[in-house]
């Protein structure tokens, strides 16, 4: 079992990162307030489609949680429990913390509470991502059905298109890392140790580490099932958004709520500032423009926004806080560790 000894404070330039994203995400919200209602004049709720979303909320976070399982026990033995838990508490430091750096807090978890090598995680969660992304492009693409002539939803429609082919950038060099990390490792080395020589081998332990979690990508065995558990999962995502929708009044259908949680998700891609604020009004406030007229975006469409934002938000934070219970963890535990720096490596071939 991993040691439960308390780590060192929380590092002090970790605190100018956080206040510069809290900045970045008050200024984008001051623009989506010019546009919609950040927080609805008139705040009551349909009480059917707001049960049947936060309902939708369960399946999707367990969905979302669960799926990691079938790529983290590839690279360590772990029980599908404690990988779940893991990723939940992962979601909630995603959202929690600035600039996506919660991403290496999934990591850090799986490392002490199941040995599994800090590096092999990270390219677990890396996949996890590029899968995430792609599907997020094929939605949008899949949603529209053909291009827009013209108008703003054409050019979405272009900058997709950049996004589909960096994610297939990332796509072939992941790939590449996973069939080849010798090689990859050594020309990690070698470009390292042109700018920092002390720092070479421990840049080629990174890298050899981070491959063995990438291989994954080309195995179907543990990409299969992770692959129809994200199917699921997207679905729910959509339908959930959809019923909320519907239920307040606003006339799309599930396609076009599915390219406008595709635009959303677009612009969650881009890192953002704690809880995702700013950055989730502005996403989904540009995804409905694109399907239902102006004044609807900015009195229906508003609540829609504020509801599905501070739900997740709280689901958000009662299922990680619950996953770090049950895994015995505290939030305080991770606010005072350094969760982005990467152990030693263990088991890494």
């Amino acid at each position: 079992m991993p040691s439960r000894s308390v780590p060192p404070p929380l590092p002090r330039s970790w605190w100018p990162r956080i206040a510069v994203s809290a900045v970045l995400g008050a200024f984008i919200l001051h623009l989506v307030s010019r546009q919609v209602e950040v927080v609805p004049s008139d705040l009551s709720v349909p009480g059917g489609p707001v049960a049947a979303f936060a309902v939708s909320l369960v399946l999707y976070f367990a969905l979302r949680a669960g799926r990691w399982w079938f790529l983290v026990r590839a690279v360590g033995p772990i029980s599908f429990r404690d990988a779940t838990l893991v990723a939940l508490a992962g979601i909630l430091w995603v959202v929690a913390m600035p600039f996506r750096l919660g991403e290496f807090v999934r990591p850090y978890l799986a490392h002490r509470q199941a040995q599994i090598p800090m590096e092999a995680a990270l390219g677990t969660v890396a996949v996890e991502r590029l899968v995430d992304g792609l599907v997020v492009c094929a939605l949008f693409f899949g949603m529209l059905g053909r291009p827009p002539e013209a108008g703003p939803l054409a050019t979405v429609w272009h900058h997709a298109i950049v996004v589909v082919a960096l994610f297939g950038a990332v796509l072939v060099a992941t790939v590449v890392m996973a069939r080849a990390p010798e090689a990859t490792a050594d020309l990690a080395r070698r470009f390292v140790g042109r700018i920092a020589p002390a720092a070479a081998e421990r840049a080629a332990r990174f890298v050899r580490g981070l491959s063995s979690g990438l291989t994954t990508l080309p195995d179907l065995r543990p990409l299969a099932p992770f692959l129809l558990a994200t199917m699921a999962y997207w679905v729910v995502n959509v339908g959930g958004v959809w019923i909320l929708a519907r239920g307040f009044g606003l006339p799309l259908s599930f396609l076009q709520v599915g390219a406008a949680v595709a635009v959303l998700n677009m612009v969650l891609l881009v890192p953002a500032g704690p809880a995702m604020t700013g950055s989730y009004q502005a996403g989904l406030a540009l995804g409905l423009a694109f399907f239902a007229p102006a004044e609807l975006v900015r009195t229906i469409g508003a609540k829609v926004i504020f509801w599905s934002y501070l739900l997740q938000l709280a689901a958000t934070v009662l299922f990680g806080l619950s996953a770090h219970a049950l895994l015995g963890i505290s939030a305080r535990q991770i606010t005072r560790a350094e969760a982005t720096d990467v152990p030693p490596p263990s088991g890494t071939a």
